[in-house]
């Protein structure tokens, strides 16, 4: 199963990073992660693009406007879906749901 972990980002340019280098090992060789931009006014969309170009595994989806945490989670859920993704663990862009979590997150799902 492939797991593709959607991060929602709403003024997350001081904690993006962190929360992507937080990730386990296991997402960066063997998943995803999908950083969903929400429309953000500071600098969460160039923080999540520079993330993308510098970790294969970080994916990086922006939306014009604002869509609130659902419309984030759904964008996210979509993009992953159209890459493959089977499992879908909900990583927040502030570091509230550890990340380093997310591989355990996917384990009732995967283990059926």
């Amino acid at each position: 199963m492939k797991r593709c972990v959607v991060i929602p980002s709403y003024k997350a340019a001081q904690t993006l990073r962190g929360v992507i280098e937080s990730l386990p090992r296991e997402i960066a060789e063997e998943g995803m992660a999908i950083m969903v931009n929400d429309g953000s006014p500071d600098e969460t969309g160039q923080v999540a693009d520079q993330l993308a170009a510098e970790y294969p595994f970080a994916i990086a989806v922006h939306h014009p406007r604002n869509r609130g945490y659902g419309g984030a989670l759904k964008t996210g859920l979509k993009e992953g879906l159209s890459r493959g993704g089977d499992v879908f663990p909900i990583v927040h862009s502030d570091g509230q749901y550890a990340p380093h979590m997310a591989v355990e997150l996917c384990a009732p799902i995967e283990s059926g």
